[in-house]
């Protein structure tokens, strides 16, 4: 007896049993539907690590006893960070990066800002350079 390829009990697709559930996997003609499913997908996998977030920063702070309005604005603070940059602390990436590379980002976002400088326009690059290697780890300059 041949089973269909999205019966459980035949084998435990995991994360994606629910897209073989959905039909979407078969369909051929409907390019539309297997876009928003990928994209509805997408958004669920990023609420449910913004859920895992949210609930390991509520236990920190209940561990520390920390009062009403410090929990209240470290909330604050981290749903903001969250609409910022979706989630990833550019600091602690950055500062975990090879000091060749931390170089190479803040070239890219900082020269533009050191040329704008009148004094430092047609200076050499070389020295734009240097400038830019001992501005402060940061990537908003």
């Amino acid at each position: 007896m041949l089973h269909s390829f999205t019966d459980k009990n035949t084998f435990n697709f995991g994360i994606f049993f629910d897209a073989l559930d959905s039909g979407v996997v078969e369909s051929t003609t409907v390019l539309y539907q297997k876009f928003f499913y990928c994209f509805w997908w997408g958004l669920g996998s990023l609420r449910k690590e913004m859920r895992v977030k949210r609930h390991d920063i509520e236990l920190w702070m209940s561990h520390r006893m920390l009062p009403e309005f410090l929990k209240e604005r470290i909330r604050r603070n981290e749903q903001y960070k969250w609409q910022e940059n979706r989630g990833v602390d550019e600091e602690t990436l950055i500062r975990n990066l090879p000091r060749y590379l931390r170089r190479d980002l803040k070239r890219h976002f900082c020269l533009d800002l050191v040329k704008r400088v009148p004094m430092f326009e047609e200076m050499d690059q070389q020295l734009l350079d240097t400038m830019c290697d001992s501005l402060k780890d940061s990537p908003l300059c």
